[in-house]
């Protein structure tokens, strides 16, 4: 603030707010149009920021699209996608082909094990935390899972 003399007062602080970039910003745009009406937001911003966006939202609007999952990674992310709303039977069942189609994606199989945990199936989630432990090639991967198992009784 400026003081009468002109100059700005010692003690008060000047404070611009943090400068998100243009293509921040333009993404932000992008989505809101997008979940306000999806086939009206296409049609003004077309599919130019959609590789913009992280991996579980593009799934999430392909499905909505009506665009089928394509590979073990599209039903990764849409797993991941779903987890993030908490619907973790549909993130589950997604995990699950994911790793029909792909069985050396392991991650699928800790992500299922971390489902049922959420959803306190403590059986269900023990019996593939020790599959996954099974699977992951990181030794400190390995080590990380076991010590959970033991924190959970198994």
């Amino acid at each position: 603030m400026v003081n009468e003399n002109g100059t700005v007062g010692a003690t008060e602080k000047q404070t611009n707010p943090p400068k998100r970039n243009l293509h921040e910003r333009d993404l932000e745009v992008y989505r809101q149009s997008l979940d306000v009406n999806l086939e009206e937001g296409l049609a003004r911003f077309g599919f130019a920021l959609f590789h913009s966006l992280p991996p579980d939202e593009r799934a999430l609007y392909r499905e909505a699209l009506g665009l089928a999952c394509q590979d073990a990674v599209d039903h990764y992310n849409l797993g991941g996608a779903c987890a993030s709303r908490e619907d973790f039977e549909r993130a589950i069942a997604c995990w699950r082909e994911a790793l029909r189609m792909d069985p050396s994606l392991c991650e699928a199989e800790f992500n299922i094990a971390l489902a049922y945990e959420r959803m306190n199936d403590l059986a269900k989630a023990r019996k593939h935390f020790k599959h996954y432990r099974e699977t992951a090639t990181d030794p400190e991967e390995k080590q990380a899972v076991e010590n959970h198992l033991a924190e959970m009784g198994a």
